[in-house]
């Protein structure tokens, strides 16, 4: 049985957005929670082929499923994906290999990887939100934590 939802959003031209009232505003680009224990919620647009989601493990593991509208086997056959935790502790598998992810910190999956989400503790659940592109090379899967974040300030004042 599944435990993921999707929803395919589609471009909407900006003179058909500009007279839209708040009801056809909020149908079109206004997207369902993201987080919803048990589940994976993906997102995908057809602007720039963007999957925005998210998965909220409690109790079990959640594989990361593939969707129609990627039109692949599996989900990052031909994408890469960023989780980022904003909840309880968790843990990504990416190919087998295990990250623990604390809360702000990120996972990296390159291109083909098969990836798992689990939370600690089902009473403090991971809240792994999620962000996927399309990829032409595989990258290694990578653990960012948020100690090793730098904030970089682009531009000037001037």
């Amino acid at each position: 049985m599944t435990h993921t939802d999707y929803t395919n959003r589609f471009a909407i031209d900006p003179r058909a957005a500009a007279g839209f009232g708040t009801a056809e505003l909020r149908e079109n680009f206004l997207l369902p929670p993201l987080f919803v224990a048990e589940r994976i919620q993906l997102h995908y647009s057809n602007y720039d082929r963007m999957i925005v989601g998210g998965a909220m493990p409690t109790s079990e593991a959640l594989d990361l499923e593939t969707i129609k509208p990627a039109g692949t086997e599996t989900l990052l056959a031909r994408r890469e994906l960023i989780a980022v935790n904003i909840g309880g502790a968790g843990i990504v598998v990416v190919d087998g290999e295990e990250f623990q992810a604390g809360t702000r910190d990120m996972v990296y999956a390159g291109m083909g990887a098969s990836v798992t989400f689990r939370s600690v503790s089902a009473e403090q659940p991971a809240k792994f939100y999620l962000l996927s592109a399309p990829a032409h090379v595989r990258h290694p899967a990578k653990h960012i934590g948020i100690s090793d974040a730098k904030r970089v300030d682009l531009g000037s004042q001037a």
